[in-house]
């Protein structure tokens, strides 16, 4: 009855490009947790930052128990277009396949790119181009866009942070923040204009 399924925490350390993690049983260190309650994950999150964490909370419409369980399709996925239906299935079943735990960049790195591709594979390989299979190949260029500005974003915060020296905390923060103030314009202005099949609204708006 509920429009979110779950909902995902992350957390990362202001002074350091790092994640918070939490170890499970299976899964080992991992850089999120979720939560099935809205009061819940509020709670986690209010008590992260007050320990001086940068947090992130967001809803999912799916996920894997990593073969463990037989997954059902919820019909929080329901809602998405077909291609989107499709590429998260197989992403989810990505992670079914192949898990490392204690690996959530590679994962969820391994498990984004069988779901495109695997997605391509399902919807072209007639091999005419229907608006399905344009879309599913336009939304695997939107990733790769995206994938190249976050990994520039990445290297120039990293270098930032390396370079820190004497600097006092109160400009350190400062300087960080303009530096993701000016990526998130140079998103708005560039590279959301050039986006075929995707928004990514969540990098303008936060």
């Amino acid at each position: 009855e509920s429009d979110t399924l779950a909902l995902v925490l992350s957390a990362a350390y202001q002074d350091r490009l790092a994640f918070r993690t939490w170890w499970f049983p299976i899964a080992g260190r991992v850089p999120y947790r979720a939560y099935f309650s809205l009061d819940g994950a509020e709670q986690a999150r209010d008590e992260l930052e007050e320990e001086g964490f940068d947090t992130y909370l967001r809803p999912t419409a799916a996920f894997s128990t990593l073969g463990w369980f037989a997954d059902p399709v919820y019909s929080t996925l329901l809602r998405s277009d077909e291609v989107a239906l499709v590429q998260t299935l197989l992403h989810e079943l990505g992670h079914n396949h192949l898990y490392i735990p204690g690996h959530g960049r590679f994962n969820e790195s391994f498990a984004t790119f069988v779901g495109h591709v695997a997605a391509l594979d399902f919807f072209c390989r007639s091999g005419s181009v229907t608006v399905r299979c344009q879309r599913a190949r336009d939304r695997w260029a939107d990733a790769q866009d995206i994938s190249r500005f976050t990994d520039a974003l990445e290297q120039r915060i990293v270098d930032f942070y390396n370079q820190r020296g004497s600097e006092t905390s109160d400009n350190f923060m400062k300087t960080r923040d303009m530096i993701y103030l000016a990526a998130q314009a140079d998103f708005v202005d560039r590279v959301r204009p050039r986006l075929r099949a995707s928004t990514y609204d969540y990098f303008a708006n936060e």
